[in-house]
């Protein structure tokens, strides 16, 4: 996956975790509205329950009252009765008196027995309505501490998602960056290889053209050609045209063919650097050198060390870039090289 594919991948997932925070932001909104909802019912209930436990609280008294009341009147009934109540029923003249005076102790005892059953009916009342709101209290918190944690959650989420935004951000920057230090580095190459001066390489000992030699080059080292993928995070090097070959630590970087070292030193983005002019306007570049071997004006042979390849810092062995070029266009290393 190259710098462009990645940038396109981040921008991606860039999008995708905004969209992720718009949706958790709507949620926390929610849940924020919910539990002021929540807050808001809780209050009306405290007070209603706050109300019902007072008028409970004066139901329990007025039923203690009443108790008394009536205790007292039992007390002296029963006293009266023990003194004389079968006397106090014969003590009377007439047959009307006798039924008046049950008919009258009748009377005061189904009044307090009314009074008693109304103020136990009504602390009853009382207690069942407390029991009630209580109850529906108990639920009401449990809701609200339910949506609390919620709400507690989403803001860690939240915290979460900002941070892999940011920390995908800082990426997207560095890979734009990546981006444009690949492109203005080509840029350069292409310019380096365009100021070289028009001119031929003179050699006798060359039987035939580079341009000759397609299918037919040899590998500029003892190694092997690796895919972008197989290179370290972060280390990939992107020019689309190029190849990355892995050899063992500190191997030889060799000229593929004769001619002229056009260029010898330090480009941005390729590190130390070589290219060698094969005529018509062909070039080879091997880039990312632990040192060059050969200076601009340097005429080399086929099979000469023109550099040692740099080391890439992980498995003890090196690796270095190679391309090749007719003016200032890329050419494929594959269709070039004598592949077995």
């Amino acid at each position: 996956m190259n710098e462009k594919k990645r940038l396109t991948h981040v921008n991606s997932r860039e999008r995708d975790l905004l969209i992720e925070l718009e949706n958790l932001e709507r949620e926390v909104k929610e849940k924020k509205e919910a539990i002021s909802a929540l807050q808001e019912e809780i209050g009306k209930t405290e007070a209603e329950a706050g109300r019902l436990k007072i008028k409970l609280v004066e139901a329990r008294v007025f039923e203690k009252e009443a108790e008394s009341v009536v205790m007292q009147r039992l007390i002296a009934m029963y006293k009266y009765i023990k003194q004389g109540y079968v006397k106090a029923l014969a003590d009377v003249e007439e047959p009307w008196q006798f039924l008046r005076r049950v008919k009258y102790l009748k009377v005061v005892m189904a009044e307090d027995r009314d009074d008693l059953t109304e103020v136990m009916d009504l602390a009853m009342k009382r207690r069942r309505e407390a029991k009630g709101i209580e109850k529906s209290l108990l639920k009401i918190e449990e809701v609200y501490r339910k949506e609390q944690i919620g709400l507690e959650n989403l803001k860690i989420s939240v915290k979460e998602k900002v941070f892999r935004l940011m920390t995908t951000h800082k990426e997207k920057e560095f890979h734009e960056t990546s981006v444009r230090q690949l492109q203005n580095a080509a840029k350069d190459l292409k310019l380096t290889s365009l100021n070289i001066p028009k001119r031929e390489v003179v050699d006798v000992s060359v039987p035939r053209s580079f341009g000759e030699m397609r299918g037919k080059l040899p590998f500029p080292s003892q190694g092997r050609i690796i895919d972008g993928n197989e290179f370290p995070e972060g280390t990939r090097q992107e020019q689309q045209k190029g190849v990355l070959i892995e050899l063992p630590a500190a191997a030889d970087v060799r000229a593929v063919f004769s001619g002229r070292v056009d260029f010898s030193g330090k480009l941005k983005g390729y590190g130390e650097l070589i290219i060698i002019g094969h005529g018509e306007r062909f070039f080879t570049v091997s880039a990312h050198l632990s040192k060059r071997n050969r200076l601009e004006g340097d005429l080399v042979q086929k099979g000469d060390a023109v550099g040692v390849a740099g080391t890439d810092g992980i498995s003890g062995g090196s690796r270095f870039y190679f391309e090749i070029r007719k003016g200032g266009r890329n050419l494929d290393p594959l269709e070039w090289f004598a592949l077995k």
